[in-house]
């Protein structure tokens, strides 16, 4: 199964918390659709967009409409400066696919820490 993602073409308003994105999914040359929700929201002041694809999160980090963007999906840690936003996924705590980890994410100076637990 070859999945296709459909590009973000507009960046949502912030007066709006959720929104959805296309994603297409080809299967035995049968073309359907499902849709991906993420949300947006202003927390102490910062523009902050969360989905659960990194593919999608890069994007809206790419877009440079948010201060941070947070995803997960694979399980990985993941800290990354895109311009003037910050993409972060904070692994997972049970520590499945390897490190046990989770993030924390100061508001008031834009700084993420991921923390890993032992």
């Amino acid at each position: 199964m070859a999945k296709v993602p459909v590009e973000i073409s507009e960046v949502p308003d912030l007066d709006h918390p959720s929104f959805l994105v296309g994603w297409q999914t080809q299967d035995l040359g049968k073309l359907s659709s499902t849709v991906i929700h993420f949300i947006t929201e202003k927390l102490g002041g910062r523009k902050i967009a969360a989905n659960h694809y990194p593919h999608i999160a890069r994007h809206l980090a790419e877009s440079g409409h948010y201060d941070a963007v947070f995803y997960g999906h694979d399980h990985t840690a993941h800290q990354e400066q895109i311009g003037e936003t910050l993409l972060l996924n904070p692994g997972e705590v049970m520590g499945r696919f390897g490190k046990s980890t989770f993030a924390w994410y100061d508001t008031e100076t834009g700084q993420a820490e991921i923390v890993e637990v032992s």
